[in-house]
């Protein structure tokens, strides 16, 4: 599913803070090529997941837990959508699928963090809880790394609050 994530700090917090956002976001997203706009103190995201909308929705509950209690609106991309920003710019953001005109700057998302912040986390588990509730039933819970492990402890403290 495409959503809209739609992230505002407060004028204090720094920009480096998107980029602790960007990548949490980043094992999540089914696609390289995420799309964004960003000012002084937001970020709009539109991407493409399997995370349902409750799941997207803990999930950046956690992230925001854990960053300083950003506040954000959550929203499956609609078909139709009205703004008053660049038309070009608008463009770009909600369409996802859609690959780059030779003369545009690339906008893949991982380029985007590595041209922006420099090097993105490796140590981030790209695997949905999903997929690391099988890897426990197939292979037990030995099995999981560290980053596995915090992500399941988080996702399992989430739920019980």
């Amino acid at each position: 599913m495409k959503y809209l994530l739609f992230v505002y700090h407060n004028e204090n917090q720094k920009k480096n803070d998107f980029q602790k956002i960007a990548t949490e976001l980043s094992p999540i997203v089914d696609s390289e090529d995420i799309k964004y706009i960003y000012g002084p103190t937001h970020v709009v995201f539109n991407f493409i997941t399997e995370m349902s909308q409750g799941e997207l929705s803990i999930y950046v509950d956690m992230m925001s837990e854990e960053m300083g209690d950003f506040k954000y609106i959550l929203t499956p991309t609609p078909k139709t959508i009205s703004s008053n920003m660049d038309p070009e710019h608008l463009k770009h953001l909600m369409d996802v699928r859609s690959t780059n005109d030779e003369d545009e700057p690339s906008m893949y998302f991982l380029d985007f963090l590595k041209e922006n912040f420099g090097d993105i986390n490796k140590s981030v588990c790209n695997l949905s809880i999903d997929e690391i509730l099988d890897k426990i039933k197939e292979k037990g819970i030995q099995s999981l790394s560290k980053q596995e492990k915090d992500k399941l402890d988080n996702y399992s403290q989430s739920i019980k609050d």
